[in-house]
């Protein structure tokens, strides 16, 4: 007997849908077909490539990290994303990429805690040196990767 599941990319994370995921490294589901329903704008696909980066070398340790970046984002720092306006439109845009994030609560508790511009934050929740220089440091660690892809996408242009 077959059936047919149609699964958005953006849902197929779900701890909902642990039992798919589960099933096909067991080899009870078979994926017949996969298509990409969501094709992202190529500035997506970049943030994309850069979060996984981020977290892949342990920059980004916490799920509540991103709120650094969301500050970052809306002191018009990256000028190719618009201001996020709310903290879940910044999470709903994460999930839209594939990226874990905290949830609603957490990331607004921690996003409020940020005072001052970058790179002179200050934050209302710790006064540990090493932790602010550490929040700072994932932001500032996201800026250069950005602007070096932005900067390699300029390159590569130039010598077409």
């Amino acid at each position: 007997m077959e059936y047919r599941l149609s699964i958005k990319d953006t849902d197929y994370n779900s701890p909902a849908l642990d039992w798919l995921r589960c099933g096909q490294k067991m080899g009870w589901v078979k994926v017949v077909e996969q298509v990409s329903s969501l094709q992202l704008p190529d500035i997506d696909l970049r943030m994309q490539k850069i979060f996984h980066e981020l977290e892949a070398k342990k920059i980004i340790k916490h799920k509540y990290d991103y709120a650094w970046i969301m500050q970052l984002i809306d002191e018009k720092k990256i000028e190719e994303v618009a201001p996020f306006k709310t903290v879940p439109s910044f999470r709903s845009y994460l999930l839209q990429l594939g990226i874990e994030v905290a949830g609603v609560s957490t990331l607004s508790q921690y996003y409020n805690t940020v005072t001052g511009d970058y790179p002179n934050w200050e934050f209302t929740d710790t006064d540990n040196r090493g932790e602010r220089l550490r929040r700072i440091n994932v932001a500032g660690k996201f800026y250069a990767a950005y602007l070096n892809d932005v900067n390699r996408g300029f390159s590569e242009d130039l010598s077409e």
